[in-house]
């Protein structure tokens, strides 16, 4: 089994829409033309290294991170296979489902509340966030869109928002992270209160920092000023006996 290249191509848009990839300007390929006809290699999917096929043009053509360890001078290129240990199987089944149709298979997208299994739906949202977090090291942002549509198009059919993926994507994302942002967003002005009290275990205290920020930054300047200069003190005050 070949070791997981760290393979990272540097890309920054140009005047005319392209993508500057190691050093040269090339277009931003289609997934959807990609060759039936090419070879299939092996993604190693999950802490167990479960086998997943896929064709290597589509593969090459959804992400510059698999065409450069499966085309350049990396174990990659002379085993054709990729593996993906630090993320779940079911992450990389939904990626290789998501390179074919360009769409993403969600089983709770169906269902009504009634029916809803939470702890299902929790995993699936789990799996989401491993997805986005998988698709911003692979350079597919398309697909990073693509699931934050499907995040928000969840909480607004269930009127949930998860939180027990939130240690996960703090402890993978960056500050500005369109995912945290989202997340927060969703924490604070779509949450009940009792929540964010009851599952207080799940908010990473960086994550509770931002939440704070976001909910002074909503006060309006008027109301602000005058908490200021026009508190209760009293109510501040303990019984005296």
């Amino acid at each position: 089994m070949a070791r997981r290249a760290s393979v990272r191509v540097k890309q920054e848009p140009d005047a005319g829409g392209h993508r500057v990839a190691a050093g040269r300007v090339e277009k931003r390929q289609d997934p959807r033309s990609w060759d039936p006809q090419s070879p299939v290699i092996t993604l190693y999917a999950g802490p167990n290294g479960v086998p997943l096929l896929i064709h290597k043009d589509l593969a090459c053509k959804v992400s510059p991170v698999f065409k450069a360890a499966l085309t350049g001078r990396f174990t990659e290129h002379s085993t054709q296979t990729y593996t993906l240990d630090d993320t779940s199987e079911a992450c990389c089944r939904m990626l290789v489902k998501w390179s074919y149709s360009q769409d993403l298979v969600v089983q709770h997208r169906s269902q009504s509340c009634i029916n809803l299994n939470k702890e299902l739906k929790a995993e699936e949202d789990m799996t989401l966030a491993e997805l986005y977090v998988l698709a911003d090291r692979l350079l597919i942002p398309k697909l990073q869109n693509r699931v934050i549509r499907e995040i928000e198009l969840l909480r607004n059919r269930f009127g949930m928002t998860n939180t027990k993926c939130l240690s996960y994507v703090w402890e993978n994302t960056a500050p500005e992270s369109p995912l945290r942002k989202l997340l927060v967003q969703q924490c604070a002005f779509n949450m009940h209160r009792d929540r964010l009290i009851e599952d207080a275990d799940d908010f990473p205290r960086e994550m509770l920092l931002e939440l704070t920020l976001v909910l002074m930054d909503c006060i309006p300047k008027e109301v602000s000023e005058e908490k200021i200069t026009a508190r209760k003190i009293g109510l501040f005050e303990v019984e005296e006996t």
